[in-house]
């Protein structure tokens, strides 16, 4: 009986100790970045997931940046600027479209993300 006991408690402690990928506490989280690439001369706004380049959200056309991203499902989110006509309009993207906050009169930048349910 005592050895039934210890090979129990031994299969217990393997059982709850093994490194099985399945379990809740062993996935990873999935990392998002904003940022900018450099394209010819210029900046581009840009966005990477788990440190891989996803897309480039200019051209590189005109000076921009990424600075804030924010995920819901399959939409991704960028917050940024984009220097037109020497002017940089705060801008956001939505899976890569971008949508102008700003006219272009004085400088703006868009630095952050949030996202509202």
């Amino acid at each position: 009986m005592k050895y039934f006991l210890v090979v129990m408690l031994l299969v217990s402690l393997y059982v709850a100790c093994s490194d099985d990928d399945s379990s809740p506490q062993a996935k990873q989280p999935v990392v998002y970045c904003a940022g900018e690439i450099v394209i010819g001369t210029k900046s581009a706004a840009a966005w990477w997931k788990d440190g891989v380049l996803q897309q480039s959200l200019t051209d590189g056309t005109n000076q921009a940046c990424a600075n804030a991203i924010a995920v819901s499902g399959p939409d991704v989110f960028v917050a940024g600027y984009e220097n037109s006509s020497g002017v940089p309009v705060a801008k956001y993207w939505k899976n890569k479209t971008g949508i102008a906050l700003t006219d272009g009169t004085q400088n703006a930048y868009a630095k952050a993300m949030v996202l509202v349910p």
